[in-house]
């Protein structure tokens, strides 16, 4: 099939590797998840972890495209102004985020909605689905649409996982 025809989930499932078994990271477990006094849960290392070593393997909770343009961006833009034709794309974006979640199990929601989010829909317009998916997300570079991945990285996918989402940004 078309690379143009197939569906997100077509693309992923036929991603070289990824109906394999996680990876088993080395044992003993190189980290411990706790608390912090001031950024919610965090991961913190247990012992000394060496270059190369594998210390978390995981599956996503939730995988989704790295931006979203509507079809009709450029003409809200013209119409509305770049920020206001923003706020529309991104509550459209919320509300496919939102379908997609319904589709999660109960476990790997929970785990999604107890993730962090530094964007709130007061400050820029992001809904907590996007907040999340915006303040955790780690790039798939073997998953985008198309031939090849683009220069600007526009038709890249990311991905939110459940522990490897609690290391440290800063």
């Amino acid at each position: 099939m078309s690379d143009d025809l197939r569906t997100d989930e077509e693309k992923i499932v036929e991603t070289p590797g990824y109906i394999q078994p996680v990876p088993k990271p080395s044992l003993p477990q190189a980290y411990v998840v706790k608390a912090t006094p001031s950024m919610g849960l965090g991961v913190f290392a247990t012992r000394k972890i060496e270059v190369g070593e594998l210390i978390l393997a995981e599956r996503p909770l939730f995988v989704g495209p790295r931006v979203l343009r509507l079809a009709n961006h450029a003409e809200m833009t013209r119409k509305y102004g770049a920020h206001k034709a923003n706020l529309i794309s991104m509550a459209e974006w919320e509300k496919l985020l939102m379908l997609a979640a319904s589709g999660m199990t109960p476990e790997n929601l929970d785990a999604f909605s107890k993730l962090t989010t530094t964007h709130k829909i007061e400050d820029d317009g992001t809904g907590p689905i996007l907040g999340i998916m915006r303040t955790n997300a780690f790039g798939l570079y073997e998953l985008y649409d198309g031939d090849e991945l683009a220069a600007d990285i526009s038709n890249l996918h990311v991905g939110v996982v459940k522990t490897g989402s609690r290391f440290s940004h800063r």
